[in-house]
């Protein structure tokens, strides 16, 4: 009985510790990065150096500003084998809204539409009914 519990306890360290040397979500251990791949990564720097500067009235939003702090930590230190690590560079940029801006956004959404615009809306929409029905029909017609 004691050698069961022992093997049990074994079995579970084990497990735990196998869990321990890999990053949530890895299977395995994780890798450290050799040179080549601290290469391809450092080209951060190089493409954040790129973003460019939010035009007049506007300034990047919190996640953004985030990013682009000097300290921001980008490269990892290590990886899972067998999956892609992915840098997430999306830059977000917003501006402040006076009431008379907010005024004309709610007249332009309650505006009557321009005709022309309304028609070719119209037969687009069309259109894409037409195609999703398509869809439908082939992907039954494969059930």
């Amino acid at each position: 009985m004691s050698r069961s519990i022992l093997l049990t306890l074994l079995c579970i360290a084990g497990f735990s510790i196998a869990n321990l040397a890999g990053a949530e979500g890895c299977d395995s251990t994780l890798v450290p990065l050799n040179g080549q791949e601290k290469a391809f990564y450092s080209q951060f720097t190089v493409l954040r150096a790129a973003i460019p500067q939010p035009p007049t009235g506007w300034q990047y939003n919190e996640r953004a500003k985030d990013k682009l702090l000097t300290g921001y930590k980008y490269l990892p230190a290590a990886h899972c084998p067998g999956e892609n690590y992915y840098i997430g560079l999306g830059i977000d940029y917003e501006r402040s809204l006076s009431q008379a801006d907010m005024d004309a956004e709610v007249a332009a959404m309650q505006a009557k539409p321009d005709p022309t615009k309304q028609k070719k809306l119209d037969e687009l929409t069309q259109q894409r009914i037409a195609l999703v029905q398509k869809a439908m029909d082939a992907a039954q017609k494969q059930d």
